[in-house]
């Protein structure tokens, strides 16, 4: 028989060695911060990141510090460019000092463009060129809001990945057209959805192109709700411009609805487009 001494010494030793590898788990854990605005925070949400992860067998702690309604220039913080780095110590104190999180999903910029200062210029745009124009000013807002952000957050945390995709289209039917972010285009479709893309290439896809794939990762999204919900030639990055992203898989006109194929859709372009290979 086992004396009781011997069996205590195996229970310790497997008590030790489940310990360990807890610990080797949690060591090992993907980290993800999810800062900026509803679409972070309501739909498609943090919670999509997270199950994107659990999908595709990636442990990964995800943690949401954005805020509905918010601007780029409001987290900025009246030129402090802290904020990033304040919600990483409040959310991941766990963390070696100096670590920040292994990804970071910034969805910031869509509630910028209520400000008075583009809506009027938008309002009182002649053309689809001057309504561009509209843009490019308030985009200028918005990167330095975000940049100073981002370069601030590197300085201290220079191995976290910061990924963004601009926002997919709207519904765009009944109650939620016209657009207040699109005063211009009035109830035409094909208008809003352009504005869209321009969006996307002034926000993300040339600030990809200013920095490192070390530091940014920008993702396009656009036409992935539709091609989710059927509409004929949508696919991720190809948004049909005619219409707008299926009602049934939105709410508030602009946000895809968690857990719905619309929002389950635009967390596995994420996976496709970027984490899939990054989680390797």
């Amino acid at each position: 028989m086992v004396s009781e001494l011997m069996v205590s010494i195996i229970m310790l030793f497997f008590s030790i060695l489940a310990f360990a590898n807890g610990m080797a788990t949690t060591a090992g854990n993907k980290t993800m911060l999810v800062v900026g605005d509803s679409w972070g925070s309501d739909g498609p949400s943090w919670k999509e990141m997270r199950d994107m992860f659990a999908r595709h067998g990636v442990p990964a702690e995800v943690k949401s510090a954005a805020k509905g309604g918010t601007t780029a220039c409001q987290w900025a913080g009246g030129g402090h460019g802290t904020a990033l780095i304040e919600a990483t110590k409040e959310l991941f104190p766990h963390l070696p000092e100096g670590k920040g999180p292994d990804f970071v999903w910034y969805t910031l910029g869509g509630n910028d463009l209520v400000d008075h200062s583009y809506t009027n210029c938008s309002s009182r745009a002649k053309s689809v060129a001057d309504q561009l124009r509209c843009l490019d000013a308030i985009s200028k807002v918005i990167d330095e809001c975000t940049d100073l952000m981002l370069e601030t957050f590197w300085e201290k945390y220079p191995n976290s990945v910061v990924v963004q995709c601009g926002y997919d289209l709207p519904c765009e039917q009944g109650q939620c057209i016209p657009q207040p972010r699109n005063p211009y285009c009035g109830t035409n479709v094909t208008c809003m959805n352009l504005g869209a893309v321009y969006f996307q290439r002034v926000q993300v896809d040339a600030r990809a192109k200013r920095y490192p794939r070390s530091k940014y990762i920008g993702l396009d999204v656009l036409g992935t709700v539709q091609a989710a919900g059927g509409v004929p030639g949508a696919a991720v990055g190809k948004p049909v411009l005619d219409k707008g992203s299926p009602c049934s898989l939105m709410t508030g006109c602009v946000h895809p609805i968690y857990n719905k194929s619309g929002a389950i859709a635009i967390a596995e372009a994420f996976w496709n487009l970027y984490f899939k290979n990054a989680t390797r």
